[in-house]
């Protein structure tokens, strides 16, 4: 909030609120699942794991929040970004009658790894705004009718969370507006193309006109031991990215002073599934950056 005072910012929680309000006391503005009326919920929470289950009722969050906040638009960004300007061309886009804004993983080819946003969706999910228009909420209900038995992540079955979905927004949606401005969701998948830079206090990406807006710390570790810029990429690390090491510590220290640890230890009470991604997403990455590394591609 500290650079959108005029934002309403709300939590969906995909989880009982009672576990987070003996961490967080003083709790506000949270909107726990079961309030939102999903009627598949019970059936969606033992179906999925527990990456799944919370991807997939984000078009249930955004349907309730413009029926019962009538907004102009709503914005969601995933809970392990980290926001350091305005997001000014975003508002400007929605302004100008955007039905959605979205970011590209990538904005140039990487190489070996480009096949991986034909299977997981060109378009990071980590943040997205809809507005509010007619024309969004029927594409809602369509997005729903899919989460509702296919927000899995399967490879084999082509399927990739709520994420890979969204490549259907330009061919259904008429006014979809795509962020290029490199200073939005730097992550590790799109580093071969992004450069921080520190002057004044504010950082930029790759040049000093393109300030970083967020950045999205996704897979990253609170070890401050960990070098490791993301556990899905295990291949890079601050020794070879150190315009990366102030903003990966500092996050760190931000969360933990964030009650972190205490946070961590709350039982989940839908999705006890076990979450089968994690080892072989790391196997899969940790493989294919020793491979690049050796033949450096």
């Amino acid at each position: 909030m500290e650079h959108h005072p005029d934002y309403k910012f709300l939590i969906g929680l995909v989880d009982d609120i009672l576990g987070l309000k003996d961490v967080f006391p003083d709790l506000k503005d949270v909107i726990p699942v079961n309030d939102i009326g999903i009627s598949e919920f019970n059936e969606m929470s033992n179906r999925y794991n527990i990456t799944e289950l919370n991807t997939s009722v984000k078009p249930f969050y955004f349907e309730y929040f413009f029926t019962h906040y009538s907004p102009e638009w709503v914005m969601y960004i995933d809970p392990d970004i980290c926001v350091y300007n305005k997001f000014e061309e975003v508002e400007e886009f929605l302004s100008k009658g955007a039905e959605v804004v979205l970011t590209p993983h990538i904005l140039s080819p990487v190489g070996a790894s480009d096949i991986s946003y034909i299977k997981e969706g060109i378009f990071n999910l980590g943040f997205v705004a809809f507005n509010n228009k007619n024309t969004v909420k029927s594409f809602l209900i369509w997005w729903k009718t899919k989460l509702i038995c296919d927000g899995y992540f399967s490879y084999s079955k082509n399927l990739f969370y709520d994420q890979l979905w969204m490549n259907m927004s330009v061919a259904f949606l008429r006014q979809v507006s795509i962020i290029y401005h490199p200073g939005y969701n730097i992550a590790g998948w799109n580093l071969h193309e992004r450069k921080l830079i520190q002057k004044g206090g504010i950082y930029y990406v790759n040049e000093a006109t393109s300030k970083l807006v967020f950045f999205h710390f996704s897979g990253v570790t609170f070890s401050n031991d960990d070098l490791y810029i993301s556990k899905h990429y295990p291949g890079v690390t601050v020794n070879e990215r150190p315009d990366l090491k102030d903003a990966l510590f500092n996050y760190r220290i931000k969360v933990m002073q964030n009650k972190y640890k205490e946070t961590k230890q709350i039982i989940p009470k839908f999705s006890k599934k076990a979450d089968y991604v994690s080892l072989s997403f790391k196997i899969r990455f940790f493989l294919f950056n020793v491979i690049k590394r050796i033949l450096d591609i």
